[in-house]
């Protein structure tokens, strides 16, 4: 998990020619928003195939069960599609919901497919073979289908096209795509030179399962890389929210261990020692954010069959030098991630030689499949649930996502800013102003300095309370380094009262100690009022 770069430490505020009292609250009950979100239906695409594998069509919503949580809940919305269009006859349940599709029986559905290229962990001629398959594919998108591409290098995400369905458009990008630097030989030099030490590392037969000096740096160096990557990929599905139909991400990467510690062949309770988080709890922050936005994941490890990453024939380890267990063993580590992520989301891990005709892949498990729906009880509290489809007859195989996030409205507005710090997005507001007060140093290369905000009062919306009037908001503040580094999104809530309704014409301001590394910083500040929904941004360069 990334450190934080920013701490938010009790904050003033002052509002002019008003009561001058603003005061941070606990978050606000669902009620504030309830209109927006409450009655949002959870998606659910499932994939159904007999014991061999062949899809199992003509399903209706009697054959299936549905369970959140252990609980069978029923099934407020179902649609079978076929190739590509619905069937006559689909759509059977509640329609009037938030979130249903709009399917009309005979149309077409259109998906929305987000292409995700990982340049940090690949080689150029193993990414670039993907990329061809992608774009010699490209003829099987469908009228209402879409692509956008994003590439990545360990720091910066960069848009190479935002969602089009023109195979011109998006061969253009793909070629963009592939002319950027890889760095797969990168980690295999380093993984190489750790290999090398480890013929003059002194033994540390009987020591337990403490690691030696040179292991702990290279497993937290590659933590901090594996972490960079599932970051930039959950930062991107953030990114691209909300596009219509269904929704999959395609995952181009080069393959990301899944086990840390089982791929340097070390004693896994050393995991405590290093205080390092990998397998399942790394790997969440993807598939989570997967599930909550309701995309599904086709993770193309394009790696192939690890031919580069065989070890040096000196290698040392908990296997004999140079051995096919140990190669076989660090294969088998960057595919369970592929697998993991694709068994979390209903997709498929796309290994070998399907890794390089990802999209022809991901296109023939997307066009037939169940579109479930439901309503559940919401709590607003960003809590996972489990979610469990499975067929009445217990004969079949169901493929579908395992869980979903009961997201709040604010977690949302975090994801709309930290997209907006990363894409851009979200327009800024001439009418709010940031201003930056004198820094001072704060600690070994920290610094320390007030922000403030300042809108005009007329634009915020108050309610009644009590004898008053008031006014929540929720400030946030995400700050990037220079590195590219991003800290968690802090939120701020704040409350306005007031005897009556503000004179117009006058500015409320706010100030906020910020605490940073000692570098330079690019930050979004959102002012998000609870009442009305509206969100106020502004970004601003920090440099000592």
């Amino acid at each position: 998990m990334r450190p934080s770069l920013i701490a938010a430490t009790a904050a003033t505020a002052a509002l002019l020619a008003l009561v001058p009292r603003a005061s941070a609250q606990p978050p606000a009950e669902p009620g504030a928003f309830s209109e927006e979100v409450e009655v949002r239906v959870v998606n659910v695409e499932v994939v159904v195939t007999d014991r061999d594998g062949v899809p199992v069509r003509g399903l209706g919503v009697a054959d299936f069960t549905l369970e959140v949580d252990g609980v069978e809940t029923p099934i407020d919305y179902f649609s079978e599609i076929r190739g590509g269009q619905v069937l006559a006859g689909g759509g059977e349940g509640r329609l009037d919901l938030p979130s249903v599709p709009a399917l009309v029986p005979g149309e077409s559905v259109g998906t929305s497919y987000l292409v995700f290229v990982d340049d940090y962990f690949t080689f150029e001629d193993q990414r670039n073979r993907a990329l061809d398959g992608i774009a010699a594919d490209l003829g099987l998108l469908g009228p209402r289908d879409r692509m956008a591409i994003v590439a990545f290098d360990g720091r910066r995400a960069a848009m190479l096209s935002s969602w089009s369905g023109s195979a011109v458009e998006l061969e253009r990008a793909l070629g963009e795509a592939k002319g950027r630097p890889a760095q797969g030989l990168q980690r295999l030099s380093e993984l190489r030179q750790y290999e090398r030490d480890a013929v003059v590392r002194p033994s540390t037969s009987g020591a337990g399962f403490e690691l030696d000096p040179d292991t702990k740096a290279y497993v937290l160096r590659l933590a901090d890389q594996v972490d960079r990557m599932i970051d930039g990929a959950a930062a991107t599905l953030r990114g691209f929210a909300k596009p219509p139909g269904r929704k999959v991400m395609l995952l181009v990467g080069g393959g990301w261990p899944y086990s840390l510690l089982d791929f340097v062949g070390a004693d896994l309770r050393a995991r405590s020692e290093l205080g390092i988080v990998d397998g399942d709890r790394l790997y969440r922050q993807l598939s989570d954010t997967a599930n909550q936005l309701g995309y599904t994941l086709y993770a193309a490890d394009v790696s192939g069959n690890g031919a580069r990453w065989e070890e040096d024939p000196g290698a040392a380890s908990r296997f004999e030098p140079g051995s096919a267990t140990l190669a076989l063993a660090r294969r088998s580590e960057r595919q369970y991630s592929s697998r993991y992520l694709a068994r979390q989301t209903g997709g498929r891990a796309l290994l070998l030689g399907d890794a390089e005709r990802p999209f022809a892949n991901a296109v023939a498990d997307t066009r037939s499949y169940y579109w479930l729906g439901f309503s559940p009880d919401r709590g607003w509290d960003d809590r996972r649930h489990d979610l469990r489809v499975r067929t009445r007859d217990g004969e079949l195989e169901v493929r579908s996502r395992r869980d979903f996030l009961d997201s709040s409205r604010s977690a949302e507005v975090t994801m709309s800013v930290e997209s907006a710090l990363i894409f851009g997005g979200l327009p800024e507001e001439a009418e709010m102003t940031v201003e930056l007060g004198e820094w001072r140093k704060a600690g070994f290369r920290k610094m320390e300095l007030p922000l403030t905000v300042s809108l005009p009062v007329d634009l915020l919306t108050f309610v009644p309370s009590g004898s008053g009037l008031v006014a929540d908001l929720e400030l946030r503040l995400a700050v990037e380094d220079e590195t590219a580094q991003r800290a968690e999104i802090p939120v701020i809530p704040v409350r306005i009262e007031t005897g009556g309704p503000p004179p117009p014409g006058q500015r409320w301001t706010y100030t906020v100690p910020l605490r940073l590394r000692r570098q330079e910083h690019r930050a979004l500040v959102a002012l998000y009022d609870l009442a009305s929904g509206r969100i106020f941004t502004s970004e601003i360069r920090i440099a000592p």
